[in-house]
Order: C-alpha cells, then sequence, then structure tokens
C-alpha cells in the first residue's frame, strides 16, 4: 500500500473513531467504515499492480517464472 492510501485509511479510520457512531450516526458511520474499506482495497490492488508489473518486466528479459 502506498502512502497516499496508507494515509488515506488512517483518517478513514479516525474519523470512524471520533463521528462514526452506528446508533446515533448511521450516516457517519456507514460513510467513514465504506471509505475505510474502499481505501483499504485499493491497496490490495495496488499490492497486485506492482506484483503483476514485475512479472511482466521479468518476462519481458525473457526470464522464466
Amino acid at each position: 500500500m502506498n502512502d497516499a492510501a496508507l494515509t488515506a485509511l488512517k483518517c478513514f479510520r479516525e474519523n470512524l473513531r471520533d463521528f462514526g457512531d452506528a446508533r446515533t450516526q448511521p450516516e457517519n458511520y456507514n460513510l467513514y467504515n465504506g471509505l475505510a474499506n474502499l481505501a483499504e482495497a485499493i491497496g490490495a490492488l495496488q499490492v497486485q499492480v506492482l506484483a503483476l508489473s514485475q512479472e511482466v518486466q521479468e518476462l519481458r528479459r525473457g526470464r522464466r517464472l
């Protein structure tokens, strides 16, 4: 996960903790929980893209994986 995605995840989790009471503020809870999950998913995609990029580079160099 890159720094931007990690920072976003931390901010959304902080907002969820500070402003996201599921009983009294369900909209805020859903918003920040959803954004935190989205940031986490983006981080996972970044890791996969990096791995695929490295694999492609190795294949272009003629190496076997």
